[in-house]
């Protein structure tokens, strides 16, 4: 500030104060001081930003200090924070992708938050994009192929880019596991979200329909889901529906078809269904 006896504030305060005088210096003087404030914050939360991914890397200084630069970069590029770029770069980190991994999929992650409405922060971006890359087993390089499914999907039908995400994230692991590909699992909660309005509905719909269709009752008590009136085994539930629909819910005695596959084939017949046998189904 140049001067033991005065604050910044008061120096500046003079030297506006003696060239414009006492209303212009004090606003912009106000202006100066925001900027300032605004800046110091942002120092805070960058540093606070760079000790969480400390935390979960082991880099060099030097690799530290090249990461700062990368991630400035991408916040530029993104039209993000670079504080969000660390935090999100640590979310991904944590889950064992490499630095350049997680920067890529941090990326990724900027982008879902700048197009999906209604993202509140970075990190809940981050948890939709890791929960359907790990429910789906896909790789940190097709982080960018999620985001634009979700929003071509969003764009186009009664559910957002947001929503998608919202949903995937409670049931990407159990349609996954039922031998939905990604792009089917986001038809099922698209489709549904059309009726109900409520993804995160729709998401522990799809979660706990998916686990009933292949009578999987330990899986959904330890997923905390109700299991009362699962069928007791695989064989009992395929012969019922067959019988019900004429519909076979296995490809062979191993191997179910997919939720998507035999809703699908369901919905073929279903009008030509009698209202008890649509209520037994239902059940």
């Amino acid at each position: 500030a140049g001067a033991e006896t005065k604050t910044l504030h008061a120096q500046l305060k003079k030297l506006f104060h003696d060239h414009f005088g006492s209303v212009a210096a004090t606003t912009i003087i106000g202006a100066i001081t925001d900027i300032l404030r605004n800046a110091y914050t942002r120092v805070l939360d960058i540093d606070k930003a760079m000790t969480e991914l400390r935390k979960v890397t082991d880099l060099t200084e030097a690799s530290y200090r090249k990461f700062g630069d990368t991630a400035a970069a991408v916040a530029r590029e993104v039209g993000g924070t670079i504080a969000d770029t660390i935090n999100a770069t640590a979310d991904f980190a944590r889950l064992g992708f490499s630095v350049n991994e997680a920067t890529e999929l941090a990326k990724a992650a900027m982008i879902y938050k700048n197009v999906g409405d209604g993202i509140e922060d970075i990190s809940q971006a981050s948890e939709s994009i890791i929960s359907t890359i790990k429910g789906f087993g896909l790789e940190a390089n097709d982080a960018m192929g999620i985001i634009d499914k979700f929003n071509e999907v969003g764009n186009k039908y009664a559910i957002d880019s947001v929503g998608i995400g919202e949903a995937l994230k409670r049931s990407a692991a159990a349609l996954s596991a039922a031998n939905n590909t990604l792009d089917e699992s986001i038809a099922l909660v698209t489709a549904a979200n059309n009726v109900i309005q409520d993804p995160d509905v729709v998401g522990t719909a799809m979660k706990t329909m998916s686990m009933f269709l292949r009578a999987a009752k330990t899986e959904a008590e330890e997923a905390g889901i109700e299991t009362e009136g699962m069928a007791n085994s695989v064989s009992e539930l395929r012969e019922e529906i067959k019988q019900l629909t004429g519909i076979d819910i296995m490809i062979d005695d191993a191997t179910f078809k997919s939720t998507f596959q035999i809703l699908q084939d369901i919905s073929r017949i279903w009008n030509d269904l009698a209202d008890v046998d649509q209520a037994n189904i239902a059940e």
